[in-house]
């Protein structure tokens, strides 16, 4: 399932916008000056996808369509509605082929007035939380703004007085949640340096401040033990029978290698494992060596073994596959970029900085723009699922102007890994360098309904 075009109508009660993504170079921007609702947008689709109704009907709006690459269109309605008790409230229609629609109405508003509950409780039992408004809550390991239906949906599970308001989270429909469930949708927020997590501590909940680069720093090590201990059960298991297979399966000489490729597939096998080393995933001494001498013959019957062994070693490497290319591209961006700074991983600190004599380098000794790199960097390399929709706001943050012109060919070679769709919000021109191409400029009221600017406009 692939978004092939976004429409909106009265965003802000002013803007009605189209937005066709490219589907084939798979990298759209969007581009307008400020207050035109690139943020809003990306955080409209975010919503839907997770089925967020609160953010929805937090974000100002009257239409919203999103049109998929088999035609489809699935509408988002936003309007008033008397409830019974003949309160107003917030109702969000979704339509999508012949299905029957769906709505949801806001209704916590009613129920909190009627069971007597202070409001303080949600912040109470939500340390995450923090009152901005009547009835606006901005959460803040994301910088999300939710109504308070929307901190009821969210967090049901962490308030234990909703059982005596009756409050009940409408469910989505089958239809509905089988649509958003065929396309993984990732939002790279603009705060993305910083994030606060749950704790408790003495018995109390709390927030505790995270570096997301010590936190992304963790989580690769963690990702790189899983797939040592993949590795270690698939050597395990070859290991365990490969005498039975070399005594038990006739020699097929459509398998069995020539000599010299035999000379090859082991060099290659070396050369493989000293990349793996370079990358942080095998350890040095894990390395064989194994050679054979130059001139040196090889028997028929050992031709056999060592096409068998040979195959097996490839397929215990071959685990490292993907996460290698992963990492090599990862640090090879990093390194480019950084300054008197040196990149490397390892199994245990995950993303390691050291300074140009080796000594090691916190990563809150990184520079603002630096971290930015890293995180964006780790997101969509590490984070992020195979034909996947990403949204990022402003990638250039905080990153020098030489760092943002060469933004989009470091995302190019990503994509090429990962084959997701990419959508960017920007103010920045060079971002966008010469890919003029790739843009969608936001219009003013009078103007709304852009396509693509195949030309560069002035940005403000």
């Amino acid at each position: 399932m692939r978004l092939r075009e976004i429409r909106i109508q009265k965003l802000f009660g002013l803007f009605d916008h189209v937005i066709p993504l490219n589907m084939d170079e798979r990298i759209t921007i969007m581009h307008g000056p400020n207050g035109f609702g690139k943020t809003a947008i990306l955080r409209m689709i975010d919503a839907v996808f997770r089925r967020s109704y609160g953010a929805l009907r937090e974000l100002p709006f009257e239409f919203l369509d999103l049109e998929f690459a088999d035609g489809q269109t699935l509408s988002v309605r936003k309007g008033q509605q008397r409830t019974q008790s003949n309160d107003e409230g917030t109702r969000l229609a979704f339509q999508y082929g012949r299905h029957q629609p769906f709505s949801v109405q806001s209704v916590a508003t009613r129920l909190f007035h009627e069971s007597g509950m202070p409001l303080r409780l949600l912040e109470q039992y939500v340390p995450d939380l923090e009152r901005v408004g009547p009835s606006v809550w901005r959460h803040k390991p994301s910088g999300e703004l939710l109504d308070l239906d929307g901190v009821l949906e969210r967090f049901s599970d962490s308030l234990p007085f909703l059982h005596i308001m009756q409050y009940e989270h409408e469910e989505a429909p089958s239809w509905l949640t089988q649509l958003t469930d065929s396309l993984n949708v990732h939002l790279i927020r603009a705060n993305r340096l910083e994030r606060t997590e749950r704790i408790m501590r003495r018995g109390e909940p709390g927030i505790e401040l995270t570096f997301v680069v010590e936190k992304f720093a963790r989580e690769l090590a963690e990702l790189i033990q899983a797939t040592l201990a993949q590795y270690a059960e698939l050597s395990q298991s070859l290991d365990r029978s490969f005498p039975r297979r070399l005594v038990t399966t006739a020699p097929d000489p459509s398998t069995s290698l020539p000599n010299s490729r035999i000379r090859e597939k082991l060099t290659e096998i070396e050369e493989k494992r000293r990349r793996l080393t370079d990358a942080g995933l095998i350890d040095k001494e894990e390395q064989s060596h194994f050679e054979i001498p130059p001139g040196t013959g090889i028997e028929s019957e050992k031709i056999d073994v060592l096409s068998v062994y040979i195959a097996d070693v490839e397929k215990k490497l071959g685990v490292f596959d993907d996460l290698f290319r992963k990492i090599d591209l990862f640090k090879g961006i990093l390194n480019r970029r950084f300054l008197f700074k040196t990149v490397s991983v390892d199994k245990t600190r995950g993303i390691k900085f050291e300074t140009p004599d080796g000594s090691p380098l916190a990563s809150s000794s990184l520079s603002s723009g630096e971290q930015h790199e890293v995180v964006l960097l780790y997101q969509l390399l590490f984070k992020v699922k195979r034909d996947s929709l990403i949204l990022i706001d402003e990638p250039e943050l905080s990153l020098h102007i030489a760092w943002q012109e060469q933004f989009l060919p470091d995302l190019e070679k990503i994509t090429e890994l990962s084959d997701f769709d990419v959508l960017i919000a920007t103010h920045s021109p060079q971002i966008i360098s010469n890919r003029w191409n790739l843009t969608v400029e936001l219009r003013g009221p009078k103007e709304c309904g852009s396509t693509s600017q195949q030309m560069p406009l002035p940005m403000r």
